[in-house]
């Protein structure tokens, strides 16, 4: 073999390949091999390929036994091995790899990487160095509930924020799922004396499509979700009989002000800029919540107020089979009592 790793990667030396032909236009040829190889991947791959075979170079030096070109396939897997011990990235195991691999195919060698013992040892390696950044969303509490009222529902409010907050409270005291809440119509919420009926027509834990109807109580509380839910109506100039949906985008005009768009729908993306940028102007640190956490804070407020374990696995739409004895209206028109006081 008269190509050897590396020579077409490094100009100074394009031109000391060892002939093995007395043709000169043989010869001619074979001088062109470096050149068209490096052309094989875009310069910036080749540089990075040849800085991570310098790696493997070094690594293989520190230990004679280990030969490093052309490599043997034990001694990649322990390569890569040493690689995820170290806490190298994905990247740096992946083009550890890939250098590896395409210098052989370029000397026409024996390549190591070909193997499958090497390449599931490569897989293995990969997942191990994969690291999930670890979110663990904190639930909305109580006082932030009511922070956000004394802030964005004073009674010289707008549109936008009433709508914000009546979102929140909404979700918190329904433990609803933001593709619940966002799927909300008019029509879906029947007001009463002492409480809202909200039917739910399709839940994620719902599979055979037949809905479910949940009921949120009124309370004196300036966080009543009823309350805010009656002041937004007003202000958005909707009523319980529309089949517009609940939570819509706002359009604002110097004649008219601030209105609902006809037929448009608040989208996960808008509700969660316009929400947690809420909670962040009164004091919750950013990335800390999502939008989850106002279901996430409501369940965890009952909990903490001592609502049985069944009651909330109901209300929140929870699959639990023992659910099924309770009794919908006499006791799940307490829960928002327990949690937003």
């Amino acid at each position: 073999m008269f190509v050897y790793c590396l020579l077409f990667t490094n100009p100074r030396l394009l031109h000391s390949v060892p002939c093995q032909f007395h043709d000169p236009s043989l010869r001619d040829l074979t001088s062109k091999i470096p050149y068209i190889l490096s052309q094989s991947r875009a310069p910036t791959t080749l540089r990075s390929y040849q800085g991570y075979f310098n790696k493997w170079k070094e690594w293989a030096f520190k230990h004679p036994e280990i030969r490093y070109f052309p490599a043997n396939g034990i001694h990649v897997a322990m390569y890569l091995i040493y690689l995820v011990q170290s806490g190298s990235s994905v990247s740096s195991i992946q083009q550890s790899f890939y250098s590896l691999n395409y210098f052989h195919n370029a000397c026409s060698l024996e390549n190591p990487c070909e193997s499958r013992f090497v390449r599931c040892i490569f897989e293995g390696c990969r997942r191990l160095a994969i690291k999930p950044k670890a979110i663990h969303r904190q639930p909305v509490l109580p006082e932030h509930l009511s922070k956000l009222v004394l802030q964005f529902a004073h009674t010289s409010a707008k549109l936008p924020d009433i709508r914000d907050v009546c979102l929140c409270l909404l979700a918190y005291a329904g433990f609803l799922r933001f593709d619940e809440v966002s799927r909300l119509r008019w029509c879906d919420i029947t007001p009463s004396e002492c409480y809202f009926s909200i039917s739910i027509n399709s839940s994620k834990t719902d599979q055979i499509g037949k809905g479910s109807v949940r009921l949120i109580s009124k309370t004196a509380s300036p966080t009543c979700p009823c309350a805010m839910l009656s002041r937004y109506a007003v202000l958005a100039d909707r009523d319980f009989s529309s089949k517009e949906y609940l939570f819509q985008n706002i359009s604002h005009s110097k004649s008219r002000g601030y209105s609902l768009r006809a037929g448009s729908q608040l989208l996960y993306t808008r509700a969660r800029e316009v929400i947690l940028g809420k909670f962040k102007a009164i004091g919750v640190p950013a990335g800390s919540i999502g939008l989850h956490s106002l279901r996430i804070g409501g369940a965890s407020a009952a909990v903490n107020n001592g609502v049985l374990e069944n009651i909330i696995k109901f209300h929140g739409r929870w699959k639990s089979d023992s659910s099924k004895d309770f009794n919908c209206r006499s006791i799940l028109i307490l829960i928002p009592i327990f949690v937003i006081c």
